[in-house]
């Protein structure tokens, strides 16, 4: 039993000290950081958080009493993946809202709290969200350019590697590098701003990564050499080696199947063409770039995606824009094929 002088001593302490009274210097200033009510965009807040918010704070102030330098954390989580889900989750229940069937696949929100998120959008927005046929078109124009300049790409790689042992590789990397790299460079300004122009302002302001994307896209084509530059190697090829040009495109008529040997023929002539007029460098440039990311959508297997792209980019079609899919292309998908939803 501590005598009555004890406490009598703690108590003229208290008096003396007040508010400092029971700091130490335990922590020596040593930073910590104490994170706590964090909103997560899971689910809603709820009576849970408020008990982490009461232990959270008095353990800060716990902490800062003893010395040691606390920052205080209460951290949103409004970027990454989570928040990602959480869109979509959104946009199924504005989906729902409208009339349309939906199911959420797994790892997306499928709690009844976002219910009144999907009423307010449609409230506010109406069926202006939903899939919308000249934008879903556009966005299946996109994403067959990028579906071929991807498919082409891995082809040029690929043909490097197996060129020490395949004649037909050793080829394909000799003469089509300068093609490739005309194409990719060439497609990508325009690639990036209809993307641009899809989200509209979002798009343009340099907080989002689109403009700046945007303003650095021409930056390929003079890294990787200007499209003349291009245009000049590949009419060097011609000169050179035109039996390379003729194994290419042996490659590419198997590839295409039915429609290889007409493609083939256009592209002979355009070599003639070349041959004795250098500024027809670029034309022949686009025409064998087109022609082989045809063929190796075709030999990949791609189906309706390499149909499409055949159709709109071989077949004489006019177009100088995206979007210009005709309704026999099923725009729908293209893009749920090439872009399925993240698992």
């Amino acid at each position: 039993r501590l005598a009555p002088s004890v406490w009598q001593n703690v108590a003229r302490q208290v008096l003396s000290q007040g508010t400092d009274f029971g700091r130490a210097i335990l922590g020596a200033g040593q930073r910590v950081n104490v994170e706590y009510v964090s909103a997560n965009p899971t689910g809603p807040l709820h009576v849970g958080h408020t008990r982490g918010a009461v232990f959270g704070d008095a353990l800060a102030s716990l902490l800062d009493f003893a010395g040691y330098d606390v920052t205080r954390e209460y951290y949103i989580n409004d970027g990454g993946a989570q928040v990602d889900v959480l869109a979509r989750s959104v946009y199924l229940r504005y989906l729902e809202a409208n009339g349309k069937e939906v199911a959420f696949p797994d790892g997306t929100y499928p709690g009844d709290y976002l219910i009144p998120l999907g009423e307010a959008l449609a409230k506010m927005y109406g069926d202006k969200l939903v899939d919308q046929p000249l934008m879903i078109r556009v966005l299946a124009d996109l994403a067959l350019d990028v579906a071929a300049a991807t498919a082409l790409s891995l082809r040029l790689a690929r043909a490097f590697d197996e060129a020490a042992e395949d004649r037909g590789a050793a080829a394909f990397a000799r003469a089509m590098t300068p093609v490739v790299k005309y194409w990719v460079c060439k497609i990508c300004p325009s690639i990036v701003y209809e993307a641009m122009e899809c989200l509209g302002g979002n798009g343009y302001v340099e907080e989002a990564p689109l403009a700046r994307h945007y303003r650095e896209a021409p930056l390929n084509a003079i890294w990787e050499g200007s499209g003349n530059v291009m245009a000049l190697d590949l009419l060097r090829v011609i000169q050179q080696a035109p039996s390379l040009l003729e194994t290419v495109l042996d490659g590419i008529a198997a590839d295409l199947g039915a429609s290889g040997p007409g493609t083939t023929e256009v592209l002979r002539a355009a070599i003639g063409v070349a041959r004795s007029d250098e500024g027809a460098g670029r034309i022949l440039a686009e025409q064998l770039a087109l022609a082989a990311a045809a063929a190796e959508l075709r030999r990949l297997g791609a189906g309706h995606i390499g149909d499409a792209f055949v159709e709109t980019r071989l077949a004489g079609q006019w177009r100088s824009t995206y979007g210009m899919l005709d309704a026999r292309h099923d725009a729908r998908m293209i893009v749920d094929t090439l872009y399925p939803e993240p698992i």
